[in-house]
């Protein structure tokens, strides 16, 4: 019998199997259907953000959708910062190419509300050129807009910004890619990025991140939570690892029994399940 919580990742997989997936479904003991109506309540999602230890780039994905009950699970993530609470609140879309606003999200009575910047006489350039600490990058970084974005490239480019300020404005969830090709385009520097929980997109939380049993329950909120390009990007690595296994019954019977205690990546998942099958 499969946990619920795993349920949903599991059918997430057998949606992108090609032909009769009704045999597994029998063998599984699980409903051919729709996600579970709890995976779109706001403080469920907001529980698997914590629970998974979701990268940090998955909240941005969440926020490309411009839904305010998904925006409202990432605003109340942790790991989001005051800067971007505020632009949340602003009504900031997020959806890529967007210049216009959506409307905020309904915050609670309990929801932490972000602390107020006074902006009237700051000079952001000044301030990120002057951090020498990252207590000080990070509370420079969180003053930036979208609008910002394109003075800070563009002064970083003609002199550089100082590391500490680099590397807070890297690990903003909205920091746009081409800068933080910018900033440093080394492996070293991409998997001190990837420990931040910054990836480039569901492909490479896929095949990076571990265990498999956590990257499948984020990804299973699928179109509730995700815009359309980041469920195509995570359906283009998912789809030829599902199919690895084919339409018979006992592989996923396998995966279902390996996967609450495997300590591994989902690829690495699926390449044991074809071990012991011997599909």
């Amino acid at each position: 019998m499969i946990a619920e919580g795993d349920a949903g990742g599991v059918r997430l997989l057998l949606g992108l199997l090609d032909g009769e997936t009704g045999p597994v479904y029998e063998r599984l003991g699980l409903r051919e259907g729709e996600v579970a109506p709890r995976q779109r309540d706001p403080w469920y999602v907001t529980r698997l953000l914590n629970e998974t230890a979701a990268p940090a780039s998955a909240l941005l994905w969440m926020l490309e959708t411009d839904d305010p009950d998904v925006r409202i699970s990432a605003y109340r993530a942790p790991r989001m910062s005051d800067g971007l609470r505020r632009e949340i609140m602003a009504g900031r879309s997020f959806a890529p190419g967007a210049t216009g606003s959506v409307r905020p999200p309904k915050t609670d009575r309990w929801d932490r509300p972000p602390e107020p910047v006074d902006t009237a006489e700051y000079d952001l350039l000044a301030e990120l050129y002057a951090v020498r600490t990252m207590a000080h990058g990070r509370a420079a970084a969180g003053t930036v807009t979208r609008d910002d974005w394109p003075r800070i490239a563009a002064a970083d480019h003609d002199a550089p910004l100082p590391g500490f300020a680099r590397w807070s404005l890297a690990i903003r969830i909205d920091c746009p890619p081409e800068l933080r090709a910018q900033f440093g385009d080394h492996p070293k520097f991409r998997h001190r990025l990837r420990q931040a929980g910054i990836v480039s997109g569901p492909a490479e939380y896929v095949e990076t991140y571990r265990p498999a049993r956590r990257v499948l329950s984020l990804l299973a909120l699928g179109a509730w939570a995700f815009p359309p390009s980041r469920q195509s990007e995570a359906a283009s690595v998912l789809r030829p690892l599902a199919q690895s296994l084919g339409p018979s019954p006992e592989p996923w019977a396998i995966l279902t029994q390996l996967l609450p205690t495997f300590t591994g990546t989902l690829p690495e998942l699926l390449r044991t399940t074809r071990a012991v099958s011997g599909v």
